[in-house]
């Protein structure tokens, strides 16, 4: 059982004060109840800066907001680089604004963090595994600094090389990705993950394979398609373009192919021809 991520990296809502329902946009598209744009806080966010329909949010039409994980950078940027100050009640605005930036750089940072974290709980090489928790201490201690002068571009660089070893640390992973039994191939799940832009299979409860994109008016672009290390050569990656073509011809949008599987496979299968722009 793999073990689960410290608190460092874990949302605690009641430590931000509703950040991530004012400081990001909302895409009712992509499951997030209404269009919101950024820096605006919720209808459903109370005074006390708590969701007023937390309990029902997927019954609601909010299965984005219910999916959403900022890996604990809301409590951060909150408690540690404003020293606890909510957005709601800072002294002016300029101040909000300033929380609202360093939540759009810690947001993804603490994701990357998050990717480090689980792959050292699972990389089986000593060195490698030491590059690991090098670059999420380098991470963190720049997290720590992201107000000043510099650090935005620092960070962006350390997640730039995080994400690489990363992609060094997936091949190294020997059994991590595979649980103990693995399921029958006909316990598998499809879904579209909105809040993270992507389309998954899951065996079991354990994802096996995405296909990400980017959503924009009238197209749907796939950006890369990976699968697994222990469950490739499966034909994953095949079911899941399948249902995600479909998800596309069902909303009425075009297919945007940069993913190299996705351009190639649409060109095997003429019957998604129609999906392409002209």
């Amino acid at each position: 059982m793999h073990k689960p991520l410290p608190s460092r990296l874990q949302a605690d809502c009641s430590a931000c004060r509703g950040l991530c329902c004012v400081a990001l946009p909302f895409d009712a598209f992509q499951g997030f109840g209404f269009d919101k744009p950024a820096h605006t806080p919720c209808s459903h966010l109370t005074a006390a800066g708590r969701c007023a329909i937390h309990a029902t949010l997927r019954e609601r039409g909010f299965p984005g907001c219910a999916a959403f994980d900022c890996h604990g950078a809301g409590q951060r940027v909150t408690q540690e680089l404003f020293a606890g100050v909510p957005w709601s009640r800072a002294s002016e605005a300029a101040v909000a604004q300033a929380m609202f930036r360093a939540f759009a750089l810690l947001r993804p940072a603490h994701a990357v963090m998050a990717m480090l974290q689980l792959a050292l709980d699972r990389v089986e090489d000593a060195v490698l595994g030491a590059q690991l928790a090098a670059q999420l201490a380098a991470i963190d201690a720049l997290c720590a600094r992201a107000l000043q002068p510099g650090a935005p571009t620092e960070l962006a660089d350390a997640s730039r090389q995080a994400l690489e070893l990363l992609r060094e640390a997936r091949g190294a992973v020997q059994s991590g990705f595979a649980p103990t039994e693995p399921p029958a191939m006909d316990d598998i799940t499809l879904a579209d993950n909105p809040a993270a832009h992507r389309f998954e299979l899951r065996l079991g409860d354990a994802v096996a394979a995405f296909a990400e994109y980017k959503l924009a008016p009238g197209t749907l672009t796939f950006t890369h398609t990976e699968v697994l290390p222990a469950h490739e050569g499966k034909g994953l990656a095949s079911k899941l373009a399948k249902f995600a073509l479909g998800e596309v011809r069902n909303r009425g949008l075009k297919a945007v192919p940069v993913c190299e599987f996705f351009a190639g496979y649409i060109g095997k299968h003429p019957e998604y021809q129609d999906l392409l722009q002209g």
